[in-house]
């Protein structure tokens, strides 16, 4: 029988943070974890930033690599795996009570929905820098990030009524991105395996994804270097060449650029609050 139980379990090592419309929670699972069939008091949306999951619920299983995201709905009964690596979770809960502000987030949030966005991952470590902050716009930072990624995910996942039904090598594309981001590619190599024009290529991708090709590919090799600088002691100049920056200094920009701090200031800024 069923049984409501708190995001955390399982694991060992959480933070929770409370961001007005949404809790938050950054947990960590350790190698081969079994969480047995159960279910959460509030419908959850879940990004997967390092590790992985295996996720069963309504009677499919899903691969949740990272930069994947999943929706479990109220009451839907599940069950994880984590995978060799553990897996680092990025949990939101909205407050019930205040369902009525999440109305266009309905359809997402109602029911299982799966998808792999880079950009919704970045969101995610946007909202977890912000987490243990004593700025009084803390909290704000938080719900922003959480939007931006919910209307991602949303887009990704839910039908267009302005759109037909996106042809299925696009899911090729993006998997091949996921898999050569850390490398050169080009477009019109990817386009030719694919067997389309690279035009028609960039303008699909752009269409379900909601970015380029080249935007997709920068914020999964970013996510990659960012699980790097939290998780590992490899040195920056390291991480930046095997992520497939040019040089330190570049990896120090691009974090900049989308988290409004260096490289080694995120670093310095994970450990002290783990």
């Amino acid at each position: 029988m069923s049984r409501h139980v708190p995001v955390t379990m399982g694991s060992p090592r959480f933070r929770v943070a409370d961001a007005g419309l949404f809790s938050v929670t950054d947990a960590w699972f350790p190698p081969g974890a079994r969480l047995e069939p159960h279910t959460h008091a509030r419908a959850i949306f879940a990004v997967m930033l390092g590790g992985s999951f295996i996720n069963h619920i309504a009677g499919r299983e899903y691969d949740c690599a990272p930069a994947s995201f999943w929706t479990e709905p109220l009451g839907e009964m599940h069950a994880n795996r984590g995978g060799a690596a553990g897996a680092r979770v990025f949990v939101v809960q909205a407050d019930p009570h205040r369902a009525s502000q999440l109305e266009p987030f309905a359809p997402l949030l109602n029911e299982v929905r799966y998808g792999r966005h880079g950009g919704v991952a970045l969101d995610a470590r946007r909202a977890l820098l912000e987490i243990g902050s004593d700025d009084r716009l803390a909290p704000l930072a938080i719900e922003s990030s959480i939007y931006s990624a919910l209307i991602a995910a949303a887009r990704l996942t839910l039908p267009s009524r302005n759109h037909s039904k996106p042809p299925p090598w696009i899911h090729q594309a993006r998997e091949y991105v996921h898999e050569h981001y850390r490398s050169s590619f080009r477009i019109s190599d990817l386009a030719r395996q694919l067997g389309v024009e690279p035009s028609r290529l960039a303008h699909t991708f752009r269409r379900c994804f909601g970015t380029t090709v080249g935007e997709y590919a920068r914020a999964q090799r970013l996510s990659w270097a960012l699980f790097q600088l939290e998780h590992t002691n490899t040195s920056i100049a390291k991480i930046a060449i095997s992520a497939g920056y040019c040089d330190q200094s570049h990896l120090t920009r691009e974090v900049k650029r989308a988290l409004g701090v260096g490289a080694a200031g995120y670093r310095r800024s994970c450990r002290t609050k783990s």
